[in-house]
């Protein structure tokens, strides 16, 4: 009867606790921010390694090397903001990311 009870407490525990997190960060004024998101490149990936064209690995899934670069309305690089991806078509979810935001670098690049 103990061990019930303990593992009742740990399921109420674990089921609540993501709900008693929350995310601290505050959202940064962005009312003037007029930055430019570029693709630089779209590489083909198997197996780690970069192709000249899409190829389907052994599970049906097609990876793809991409690279970004932030930039200012002055075309200068801004560093240190995240940078969110979602896949979707027609508004709904379609395919993945490894990541799902990447912080860009002293040079206003992310790469997924």
């Amino acid at each position: 009867m103990k061990y019930l009870w303990k593992l009742i407490n740990v399921i109420i525990v674990v089921t609540l606790l993501p709900q008693l997190s929350c995310d601290d960060r505050e959202p940064e004024d962005t009312e003037d921010d007029n930055y430019i998101l570029s693709l630089i490149s779209a590489n083909p990936v198997f197996n780690s390694v970069i192709v000249g064209e899409d190829v389907v690995d052994n599970l049906g899934i097609i990876k793809t090397h991409l690279q970004f670069k932030l930039q200012d309305e002055t075309s200068k690089p801004v560093s240190g903001k995240d940078i969110y991806f979602s896949a979707k078509r027609l508004s709904s979810a379609y395919g993945s990311f490894d990541i799902d935001f990447i912080e860009t670098n002293e040079d206003g690049i992310v790469e997924v």
